[in-house]
């Protein structure tokens, strides 16, 4: 395959390959201008895409000045983007820090923008004398990144360090990276091809002044140690290491500064390495210093010949307990944020900011957007974000100042779930690269709620103040804390006139005050509603009938206030007190027309009983007093209706009661009835009289029939009288005795005697059902519908 040959313009390098990598060591702005300039336009006419990164001597504002002179198309060429130009920081430290990272793959874009927009390749120049001491290293680094990359790149470069600013350390760091390299020496410029061994060549008469300036400056101790384990040279660095004076430490034995463990383990290597055997030249040991205290260093070793053929060892020892130090508690540290990072209860996602590309993420992340952390990493957030141009617009806000608090917003998991979160973000630098760590959490839930308490409570406001009733809310206390506009009608206080006063000032009198506290007191604590009626004064003094309903305000098991609703009832109580009027003449009425019908039912019974005793046959005697009984029966009806205050119920246990004790009276008058035990359990009955009449028939003849059956033969016995609701739609009436029983062959339909034949006629009436039971004497039992009493 061909290879493509560009013109670097310049006359000393000649035509030069994609690849080619170059380092100006210059001192002068002249010097930078007369080897640029050419290069440079060289560049444009070769149509590459040309970037120029410049810092002083030759600022950018100058330089523009200068190019806008020397290239005729400078505003064509810079308008199109053929040519760039950027300062150092802006490119090297695009977010306050430099990062070789990041500025790799700004190249790497810009080598891709040029192809794309039809440009043979990429042409560069970057100054980096002032880059940070403190990140030289990273910025060795790079250029070893560099130096390994652009050979398969369509891209030439040219770094320009400042020998001004360079130590000679640096200078060797420089030349150890870049293939090519130019230097002025005598007004004439110098290409060498093997950068290190021609440096040191021109450069050869200030070969000690460089090594006494490199031993002085340098941060490490230097030693030089002979053939017999001796200290021949030290510099001040180590002296101060090994807390001693130089005259201490020349001539004596460098064992004699180990501790026991490291003493074995240096002088074998140092033996190994003198005779010339491959020893690595970097490890750790302890080192002893002369108050005794025992620091860690890492040695960095070489072995030389003397003038005279003598091995001799040549080293650097750097300090590194601090280090060690820093390391171990770096890593206690990072297995702690691991595993906050680990078990944190919200989700933690880390990503790179320009594609979004996910790096990390914790379990809880995973979880929370559905998807296994194989899966999860390696994607782009952008997929989950609903708004992803406003996603990136924080993302470039995070970047400029470096954290993001508290925003909403909102993702889609991938099975359709909408998220809304809540996002705190902060810039940092996760293995060498610029990344943002962010931290989700799902909030969902609670902004929905929010909107639920919101809408609720809209709603709640537009009920307080639309309801018909006047509403108080006050505190524990019964200190107004609003009111609504039905009270501000009906009792005629302002909100401003009501607030913060005692409801007991504006509208309860002191008597009523004292007359309620105790009734309605103790309900109120145990955190229920009261309901009662009572009379209240307006602001214009007034009184008014209200319905007084108060609720208790319990918060968390505390009282906190009441709500009070008050609804006016003075023409229902003026109407009310009219009914009772009316009602009070209709009940007088009634209760007289039950009071004669009564009388004239005992009078028409009291006849016949007079008829019957005049006769002297037995059997119409008999009849007469059955027929005397089922009048008693109806009469106790009407008896009962005319003592009651409620004309449209009977208590039927009442009636019952008064009926059996009149019937056993005249079954077994003074102590022939000792034996015979009744029964009588009646629980919550009321009937009206259409239905009070048929049972109280029923009772008197089931109960005639037991008095007079049910015994005879026996020594006494026992007759009970049931009757209770059965649900809420029917009443259970039973009447039983443990008496010689009815036959086993009677039939309801074949009933021999008129009184059971009245007793399924009756049952008939009640739209009921009997039964009889005959097991252990007789029972009957009657079930019938419960009909609605007001």
């Amino acid at each position: 395959m061909a290879i493509s040959v560009k013109n670097s313009g310049l006359g000393v390098i000649g035509p030069v390959s994609w690849g080619f990598h170059l380092c100006l060591l210059y001192r002068t702005r002249e010097d930078l201008l007369e080897i640029l300039l050419p290069y440079v336009k060289a560049g444009l006419d070769e149509n590459d895409l040309v970037i120029w990164i410049t810092d002083d001597p030759l600022p950018q504002e100058d330089l523009e000045n200068i190019l806008q002179l020397e290239i005729p198309n400078f505003a064509e060429v810079t308008e199109s983007g053929q040519l760039q130009l950027y300062s150092t920081p802006e490119w090297y430290f695009p977010q306050g820090e430099f990062n070789f990272q990041v500025v790799d793959r700004r190249w790497q874009e810009k080598e891709k923008e040029a192809l794309e927009r039809g440009f043979n390749g990429l042409r560069v120049t970057g100054n980096v004398s002032k880059i940070p001491s403190q990140v030289w290293p990273q910025l060795q680094a790079y250029e070893e990144r560099i130096h390994a990359s652009i050979g398969q790149s369509k891209m030439i470069a040219i770094c320009q360090y400042d020998l001004n600013l360079c130590s000679a350390e640096q200078i060797v760091d420089i030349l150890q990276h870049h293939p090519h390299g130019l230097l002025k020496q005598k007004n004439k410029w110098v290409k060498f091809e093997s950068p290190v061994s021609q440096f040191f060549a021109l450069k050869l008469e200030e070969r000690e002044r460089l090594f006494a300036s490199l031993v002085r400056s340098s941060h490490a101790g230097v030693l030089i140690v002979d053939d017999q384990y001796r200290f021949i040279f030290v510099n001040d660095e180590l002296c101060r290491m090994l807390g001693c004076e130089r005259e201490e430490i020349i001539g004596r034995d460098f064992r004699d500064f180990l501790d026991e463990e490291s003493r074995r383990l240096v002088a074998n290597r140092y033996l190994r390495r003198q005779r010339g055997e491959d020893v690595p030249p970097r490890y750790e040991f302890n080192i002893l210093r002369r108050d005794g205290h025992k620091r860690r260093v890492e040695i960095i070793s070489n072995v030389v010949k003397d003038s005279q053929g003598k091995p001799q060892t040549v080293a650097q020892l750097l300090d590194i307990t601090d280090k060690k130090r820093a390391e171990q508690a770096l890593a206690e540290s990072e297995a702690y944020y691991q595993s906050i990072f680990e078990n944190a209860h919200d989700a933690i996602i880390i990503f790179e900011p320009q594609e979004e590309i996910i790096l990390d993420a914790n379990p809880r992340a995973c979880e929370l957007y559905g998807l296994p952390r194989e899966e999860f990493i390696g994607r782009s957030l952008q997929e989950f974000s609903k708004d992803p141009s406003r996603g990136r617009k924080y993302i470039k806000k995070t970047l400029e100042t470096g954290t993001l608090r508290e925003l909403q917003t909102i993702h889609v998991r991938p099975d359709g779930q909408e998220m809304i979160l809540e996002v705190n973000a902060a810039v940092i630098n996760y293995k060498g690269q610029l990344a943002i760590i962010s931290i989700h959490r799902d909030i969902t839930d609670r902004i929905r709620t929010r909107q639920a308490l919101e809408e609720e409570r809209a709603f709640l406001n537009e009920l307080f103040e639309a309801t018909p009733s006047a509403i108080v809310m006050t505190d524990n206390q019964r200190k107004v804390l609003r009111i609504n506009q039905e009270f501000s009608r009906l009792f005629g206080f302002t909100p401003e006139e009501a607030v913060g006063r005692k409801i007991e000032e504006l509208v309860v009198s002191q008597e009523e005050i004292e007359r309620l506290r105790e009734k309605i007191e103790r309900k109120l604590i145990r955190g229920k509603s009261i309901v009662y009626e009572a009379v209240r004064k307006t602001k214009k003094g007034k009184i008014i009938d209200v319905q007084v309903t108060v609720t208790p305000i319990v918060v968390e098991g505390k009282l906190r206030g009441y709500y009070k609703l008050y609804q006016n009832i003075s023409q229902r109580k003026r109407a009310e007190r009219r009914l009772r009027e009316s009602l009070k003449e209709k009940t007088v009425l009634l209760q007289e027309i039950h009071h004669r019908v009564k009388n004239n039912m005992q009078l028409i019974a009291s006849l016949l009983r007079l008829q019957a005793s005049r006769s002297q046959n037995e059997e119409y005697r008999r009849l007469v007093e059955v027929g005397y009984q089922r009048i008693r029966s109806m009469a106790l009806v009407h008896e009962s209706l005319y003592q009651m205050e409620n004309l449209a119920r009977i208590d039927f246990a009442d009636y019952t009661d008064r009926l059996v004790n009149h019937l056993y009276a005249a079954y077994f008058p003074e102590d022939r009835g000792k034996n015979i035990q009744v029964k009588i359990c009646i629980q919550n009955v009321y009937l009206d009289i259409n239905q009070a009449i048929p049972c109280g028939l029923i009772l008197n003849e089931l109960i005639n029939n037991a008095f007079k059956y049910a015994f005879v033969g026996l020594p006494g016995g026992r007759l009970e009288v049931l009757m209770h609701p059965r649900g809420r739609k029917y009443y259970r009436l039973e009447v039983s005795d443990n008496g010689v029983g009815l036959p086993t062959n009677l039939e309801l339909d074949k009933l021999p005697t008129l009184g059971l034949q009245i007793v399924v006629d009756l049952v008939k009436q009640l739209e009921g059902k009997l039964e009889i039971n005959r097991e252990k004497g007789t029972s009957f039992i009657i079930i019938f519908p419960r009909k609605r009493i007001r």
